[in-house]
């Protein structure tokens, strides 16, 4: 709802129907809770917000520019390294648990 709130601010026009088709067509590849057995410092051993949007590339525009000056293609290309684990590891390497972050592959 606060997109929702954003967008009329600056008088863009989106309804709750553009949201429920991108739900549609977005899988579902996390299950995070902050009082539920997967949390967001699981997310972040697994490659984080970046891993996502790794996994979600086929569905997003890679064109576009960043704040990086690079388009967002650019900056996912490198993608896969964990961060916060040590030495560092790829996410193909690792078994992850599908509880945590599944792959746009196998969503369910």
């Amino acid at each position: 709802m606060h997109l929702l709130a954003i967008a009329h601010e600056l008088g863009i026009e989106i309804g709750i129907e553009g949201f429920e088709r991108l739900s549609e067509e977005t899988p579902y590849l996390s299950h995070l809770s902050p009082n539920g057995p997967w949390t967001l410092e699981e997310l972040d051993m697994r490659g984080g917000i970046l891993g996502v949007m790794k996994e979600l590339s086929p569905l997003l525009n890679l064109d576009v520019l960043t704040v990086t000056g690079k388009t967002l293609g650019e900056n996912l290309k490198d993608i896969g390294i964990l961060m916060s684990l040590q030495p560092p590891y790829r996410l193909t390497d690792m078994h992850l648990s599908k509880d945590v972050l599944r792959s746009l592959g196998d969503p369910s």
